[in-house]
């Protein structure tokens, strides 16, 4: 059995004691809104759903990694994430990615949560070459997860799917072993200025500036927001912050303002 973990989730693979949890999200009208495809309608629908998920885990020739995610202090189901080997190459897998969750979940970043580290099993530990996944272009949210774990978006497909009555738009995104690496190693560069090794600031207090070195203001960075930034590392390229930075010099607390810029885009931007 695979079992991942997170700060907060356990990611794990589905047993036959997740029936009544897998019937309930798979039969939610507003979760399955975008998955008419797989919602159910019945508890045998759902147990021959959840069945299916259970032996191909177990198979030598798996094809399918569906895991719940479960909130570890609760042990809630928040929802489902996983993916599908459409392809082994010599190169490694091609593989397409879903999710989706209880709405009371939305927005406290659970799924972004699990879809890191579910990228990470698969480039570390499955040998996946190449990531794809998709959604509606209004599904706002779910496309917003993407940006977020370094997706680049493909295509964008004009009256591409009929759902709930109208033509609508669907864009595409990938992400590649290594386009993920890279993403990591520009997170991690940013998680540091040039003067401070140190974000462990445990009490934050937001003065004139976030930034002191580039004056960036907290209404710079709900600015940043507001035009599309999805990601802390996006705010710092938006706002200039954190540019040939001198905090020790600059900022009042005499350390690097990384942390209160982490601290301010959590407070203004809402993830699914």
């Amino acid at each position: 059995m695979i079992k991942l973990e997170t700060k907060r989730l356990i990611i794990r693979d589905p047993i036959i004691d997740d029936l009544e949890s897998h019937h309930k999200l798979l039969s939610n009208d507003k979760v399955m809104y975008y998955l008419q495809d797989i919602k159910t309608s019945s508890l045998e629908e759902s147990e021959e759903n959840l069945l299916s998920s259970i032996k191909d885990s177990e198979s030598e020739q798996r094809k399918f990694y569906f895991f719940k995610i479960i909130e570890k202090n609760s042990l809630t189901h928040i929802g489902d994430i996983g993916y599908t080997v459409t392809d082994s190459t010599s190169i490694g897998k091609f593989v397409h990615l879903g999710y989706f969750s209880y709405d009371k979940f939305w927005g406290n970043g659970y799924v972004t949560e699990a879809m890191k580290e579910v990228i990470r099993f698969a480039f570390e530990e499955n040998n996946v070459y190449r990531i794809t996944t998709g959604c509606l272009l209004e599904n706002i949210g779910s496309e917003k997860v993407m940006k977020k774990c370094g997706f680049t978006k493909e295509a964008e497909h004009i009256d591409y799917e009929w759902h709930d009555g109208k033509a609508k738009t669907r864009v595409e995104y990938r992400l590649l072993k290594s386009e993920w690496e890279k993403f990591c190693e520009v997170n991690m560069e940013n998680k540091s200025c040039s003067c401070c090794n140190n974000n462990d600031n445990k009490e934050i207090i937001i003065g004139d500036y976030v930034c002191y070195c580039n004056h960036v203001t907290e209404k710079d960075i709900i600015n940043a927001i507001e035009n599309g930034a999805n990601s802390v590392e996006d705010v710092i390229k938006i706002t200039g912050a954190m540019k040939n930075s001198n905090c020790a010099v600059n900022n009042p607390k005499g350390t690097c303002c990384y942390s209160d810029i982490v601290y301010v885009f959590n407070k203004h931007f809402k993830p699914i």
